[in-house]
């Protein structure tokens, strides 16, 4: 018999979610949407964007994630990148009732190797809301609703617009305006969590599907702005500019792990110090200024 394992979280499961990200269940009657943004918001707030968990594996050992597994790292907030906390926020917003899907998405134009989330009829019949708290950018509900681009989005340090490739309307650009960075969003739904790897699964093993087996990339967006780890540098985000500015540059593992404990102290320790091991030292030793 084939698994279908969806995605769809337990109520002890959306409880502990909520503990996490610390915010109250949805009642009866709060606005669906605004309950949404809420969500999101805080979601990007606590739980980091980060590959560590990839890197604290040898390449040779790496594999695709079981659902219960990618369940663990977000619902205990140490997060991961898009195939570990859309499909659990997807689930935990069915868990709420929402009428949410997992599609089909690509970035920096590498087929199938990212995950978004669609929501229809958020505030009425017909409507459409793509939803992504992983992309390494901040982001909120976007409408679909519009006709050929949609009006310039700016969250935290990011200014971007998307844009439909052609007049069918089934693929939709997101383009950021300071970089080369491009995601596209086929609004093709996965049925269920195997569907999704047998799709996006290599992701995992595939160092041409993704660049986070040969950089280190972490991200959250706290109320003071944005901090980020960027291979070897600590950025924040200057609230003045709304740019990332680099704040240190890391020179041995005290530093980093310092830095771990200051700005990401919902990472496992251990999965950190792995990481380090992996990426600095066997395989980037170079990026280490001495």
């Amino acid at each position: 018999m084939i698994n279908s394992t969806q995605f769809k979280l337990s109520e002890p499961e959306t409880d502990q979610f909520l503990k996490t990200i610390q915010l109250n269940k949805y009642q009866e009657g709060q606005c669906r949407l605004g309950y949404l943004k809420q969500a999101m918001e805080k979601t990007q707030e606590l739980i980091p964007f980060q590959n560590l968990f990839l890197l604290a594996t040898p390449f040779e050992e790496r594999r695709y994630l079981s659902y219960n597994e990618i369940k663990e790292l977000v619902l205990t907030g140490k997060g991961g990148y898009c195939l570990v906390m859309n499909p659990v926020f997807c689930g935990f917003l069915q868990s709420l009732g929402y009428e949410a899907y997992l599609i089909h998405g690509s970035c920096r134009r590498i087929p199938e190797n990212h995950s978004s989330i669609l929501v229809r009829n958020l505030l009425e019949d017909g409507d459409r809301y793509l939803v992504d708290v992983c992309l390494g950018y901040k982001n909120m509900p976007l409408k679909i609703d519009f006709e050929q681009k949609s009006e310039l989005q700016c969250y935290s340090f990011a200014s971007y617009y998307y844009e439909w490739e052609d007049e069918t309307k089934q693929v939709l650009n997101r383009i950021d305006l300071h970089s080369t960075f491009f995601c596209c969003f086929t609004f093709q739904v996965f049925k269920d969590y195997e569907d999704m790897l047998a799709y996006q699964g290599d992701v995992y093993t595939n160092i041409n599907k993704s660049p986070y087996h040969t950089s280190f990339r972490m991200i959250r967006f706290p109320p003071s702005g944005a901090v980020c780890f960027r291979d070897n540098e600590l950025l924040v985000e200057d609230p003045t500019t709304k740019k990332l500015v680099v704040k240190d540059l890391i020179k041995n593992q005290d530093q980093y792990l310092r830095y771990i404990e200051e700005y990401f102290p919902m990472v496992d320790k251990q999965i950190a110090l792995n990481a380090y091991k992996n990426f600095f030292e066997l395989n980037n030793s170079n990026l280490i200024k001495k």
